[in-house]
């Protein structure tokens, strides 16, 4: 069977699904171990919500790479056993599958993530059942259905094609055996701040960021940062971009970062060729666009024209689609809107990219780095000599709000940073501050084609602050405002541009918006379903439920105990808070931290790592305490949430050391 996520290929009379000439009998062959790899990885998402052991995932990471058939069967049977196993509990609403025929395109659908780990829904006779979707650190459960709403019922009617059904073509894709309407297109991925790899092209050697280079002796941290710093400073000819980032990076205030390759392997099992182990660049149909996010944005702009100009040699007659993260959007919209790119782009989607900068970049320009990677790499003096590195980048100065009033004196007006430059001792550097406001100027808010804004919110976001500084002094301080209005880096207004074709809102934190399930769900709508099933854009979402999920700290000792916390609400005019849920916490290895044997978990990793049910303190507010594993490392907090009939699993990060 060529395609066991499709329903309709289970009827042994139509396993070419009706077009003979699109598909080919199958060997016959069978991959047992595959097939086990798969039926257990699904399982596993069915019963925990995505929460797997070690062992699933190290099983199914691999099988996932090789996108198996006998992969994709053992997650289908998996998911047919828990629609029978669980039998009792869908007949009670909790969880409920069909399997729905129409126009010759079979669809089966779940909801709460009893047969779909990732987004659920039902459809029976054209009404929504129920569902809830997942993503990182936060939750919203959305609706996405044809015609009218369901009474104030939320769920996803999707599609689900696990492995690769779908194959997106250098023009379109091949939908389930049938020409679609997908619009000839590649896709080009430009990575946000510090998101991509720098080399030193004289020594070859990594420069941001090695992990691997750091030493393990702690007496040598300090010459290993100063190493870093130094060799980061603008301009430095010998730096040049050589990939994306795919480490999980922890710079704060800014954020933490996850993994850009996430992304590539959700497109890889949407149907794109993405992967570049599996497929020569001139047959991939998505291309990763690393640029040196020091630099001017203008210069990563006319060097992304360039990439783009040879790609389309790839494709001809094809138009590039480009999903621009954070800065990356920035540089994209020059590509666009100054360098000819509105001819050469069909669409833009930006996911927490800024259209008028962050307070956040303010904030570091002024007062440095708190945490580079880990604290215990951090010398007294991190703030300064970060400051003072940050200041040499030009790009960070096109991150500062021109438009926008974020800054005040203590007698509450107004303070403009461009015009007021008391806060940068060093002339040297208001030339950048000058061209940062000629920057953003020049480039507004224009948009030039069709563009949509995936965007972040509900997390703690500096918006504001107020200057703390005598008459004709320099600045002595900044006490900055922090809200919930953004996804921790920019701002609401400053990702919603006013002139986007369309807005989208999710709970989700600026580091991992694009690896956030929900949105990479509705990201596969946007770039595939939607020119399959035709229902207009405008009706696919509504919020109905969200929460909000996060460690009481970020970076925790070992042995320690650290809270965490959790808020479950229904969006409404008026916050409602949902009382009686059940919450429950555990953590996962995910990479050691710079310093330590690079490598898999180490030896003092426990075999059993924490766990907590949270208790309900107030309505809607959940708390509960873990203790820090004696093991230093990335970790990562997984949260089941069960509300009602209701599901969602929620991630952060957090730095053991």
């Amino acid at each position: 069977m060529p395609g066991p996520g499709n329903p309709q290929q289970f009827n042994r009379y139509s396993y070419v699904c009706n077009s003979p000439l699109m598909r080919i009998d199958p060997d016959g062959h069978l991959d047992i171990i595959a097939l086990i790899a798969g039926f257990s990885d699904q399982y596993t998402d069915n019963m925990t919500l995505g929460l797997h052991s070690a062992t699933n995932v190290d099983v199914a990471e691999r099988m996932r790479s090789t996108n198996s058939t006998e992969y994709t069967i053992g997650r289908v049977v998996a998911d047919i056993a828990a629609l029978v196993g669980g039998g009792s509990e869908a007949i009670g609403g909790g969880s409920l599958a069909a399997a729905s025929v129409a126009g010759g395109v079979g669809c089966m659908v779940a909801t709460a993530g009893a047969c779909v780990p990732v987004g659920a829904g039902v459809a029976v006779g054209g009404a929504v059942v129920g569902g809830a979707m997942v993503m990182h650190g936060t939750a919203v459960v959305v609706s996405k259905r044809r015609g009218r709403q369901s009474d104030g019922v939320a769920a996803v009617i999707h599609c689900r094609r696990n492995g690769r059904v779908s194959q997106v073509s250098d023009g379109g894709a091949v939908m389930s055996g049938q020409s679609s309407g997908i619009p000839p297109h590649f896709l080009v991925i430009v990575p946000g701040y510090m998101g991509s790899t720098l080399r030193d092209r004289n020594t070859g050697q990594t420069v941001w960021v090695d992990f691997s280079s750091a030493p393990v002796n702690p007496l040598r941290w300090d010459d290993w940062i100063a190493g870093l710093i130094q060799s980061m400073n603008w301009p430095n000819d010998a730096i040049e971009a050589t990939g994306i980032l795919n480490d999980v990076v922890v710079v704060l205030p800014w954020a933490k970062q996850e993994q850009y390759g996430r992304l590539f392997v959700a497109l890889e099992q949407m149907g794109y060729r993405a992967d570049p182990a599996r497929h020569a660049e001139r047959e991939r149909n998505v291309h990763a666009f690393p640029y040196d996010w020091r630099q001017d944005n203008r210069i990563s702009a006319r060097q992304l024209a360039e990439a783009i100009e040879r790609w389309r040699d790839y494709h001809p007659g094809a138009q590039a689609w480009i999903i621009a993260h954070s800065n990356g959007g920035l540089v994209a919209r020059w590509y666009i809107e100054k360098l000819g790119g509105k001819d050469r782009v069909g669409r833009l989607i930006l996911m927490g990219s800024p259209w008028d900068g962050t307070p956040k970049i303010m904030r570091m320009l002024f007062g440095g780095i708190d945490t580079l990677f880990r604290r215990g790499l951090n010398p007294i003096s991190i703030r300064e000599r970060t400051r003072d590195l940050i200041r040499t980048f030009p790009s960070a100065y096109q991150l500062i709000p021109a438009q926008g009033k974020f800054l005040r004196d203590t007698d509450d007006q107004p303070v403009n940073p461009f015009a007021d430059r008391r806060w940068l001792a060093d002339p040297r550097h208001h030339a950048l501050l000058e061209d940062g406001l000629r920057f953003n100027q020049e480039l507004g808010n224009t948009l030039s084609v069709d563009t949509l804004c995936f965007f972040g919110r509900r997390r703690p976001t500096t918006t504001g602050g107020v200057v703390q500084a005598r008459a004709g002094a320099l600045w002595s301080d900044i006490d900055w405002l922090t809200t919930d209005a953004g996804d921790g880096a920019i701002p609401e207004y400053s990702a919603v541009n006013p002139n986007a074709q369309g807005r989208f809102p999710f709970v989700a934190a600026h580091g991992d918006i694009y690896v956030a399930p929900p949105v990479l769900e509705f990201l596969r709508w946007e770039l595939i379903d939607r020119y399959d099933m035709g229902a207009p854009k405008a009706a696919l979402t509504t919020d109905r439920l969200a929460v909000v999920f996060e460690p009481a700290q970020e970076v925790v000792a070992t042995a320690e105990p650290f809270g965490v916390w959790a808020t479950i609400e229904r969006n409404a005019e008026q916050p409602d808070p949902i009382s009686g849920a059940t919450v429950r916490v555990e953590m996962r290895w995910r990479q050691p931290l710079p310093g330590n044997p690079p490598g898999q978990a180490p030896a003092s990793l426990p075999a059993s790592l924490p766990k907590s049910t949270l208790t309900e303190v107030r309505p809607g507010r959940y708390e509960g305490q873990l203790i820090a594993p004696d093991a230093p490392g990335y970790y990562q907090l997984r949260a089941s949430v069960w509300a009602g009939d209701e599901r969602v699993a929620l991630e952060e990060l957090v730095v053991v050391e």
